[in-house]
């Protein structure tokens, strides 16, 4: 197997799903207004958390994975409903924080202090370890990646596959996290409201495009 084509080919397959648009990806927009890059990374490393070993566990029961994970209907239910729940009480939260806001500068100064409660790694284990179509993204898709790993040694072609996908994870939630903050402090507080609750909007209709798409087999949203 020829090294570096198979790099290129983990980079630009996981790409597709490290880029595009999620839960942890609006999350990580929300916190990052407040905080920074340093939660895109906090974000990366509670993403890396699960990843990696959970990467590690596919190949490990390979044989085992599509027959419990992938076509296990209850699972998949259970999954749908747990990360719709999360999504929903984050959606909440956040319609909450955006309605305290006044328009002043003690307010302002606050912004900091509302951030602490959300910790940006645990947000980022718990919007990868609950989100169905990351676990299926690489219980099917992925799998085929896996599939040419193994042939290089489990150990081996795991540690290749995982360096060459994880960097886009912390170079895209950096990015995404830093973004929104040189903005929001430049506007102010007013489009911050309305930027949280764009924000919340966007993870209710994540939340409810799972529950609709697992459910019914209907996609609210071209993801």
């Amino acid at each position: 197997m020829n090294i570096i084509a198979f790099i290129v080919s983990v980079v630009v397959i996981t790409a597709s799903g490290a880029l595009s648009p999620g839960p942890l990806t609006i999350s990580a927009i929300l916190l990052g207004s407040k905080g920074g890059w340093k939660v895109g990374l906090l974000m990366a490393i509670g993403h890396t958390i699960f990843e990696l070993p959970y990467i590690t566990f596919l190949a490990v029961a390979y044989d085992y994975v599509e027959i419990y994970i992938v076509k296990n209907q209850i699972i998949n239910f259970i999954l749908a409903i747990v990360v719709a729940s999360v999504l929903l009480y984050f959606a909440i939260a956040t319609i909450s924080e955006s309605l305290k806001l006044k328009l002043n500068h003690e307010k302002q100064r606050r912004i900091k202090v509302l951030n602490r409660k959300w910790n940006p790694i645990i947000v980022g284990f718990i919007f990868t370890a609950l989100n169905p179509y990351f676990l299926l993204w690489w219980a099917t898709l992925g799998f085929e990646l896996l599939r040419t790993s193994l042939t290089m040694g489990i150990v081996y072609g795991v540690t290749i596959l995982f360096m060459a996908h994880i960097w886009i994870d912390y170079v895209w939630l950096i990015l995404i996290s830093h973004t929104p903050q040189v903005r929001i402090s430049y506007f102010g507080s007013k489009v911050y409201r309305v930027f949280l609750l764009a924000l919340a909007i966007i993870l209710i209709s994540f939340a409810l495009n799972i529950l609709t798409r697992t459910f019914l087999g209907i996609s609210l949203l071209p993801i």
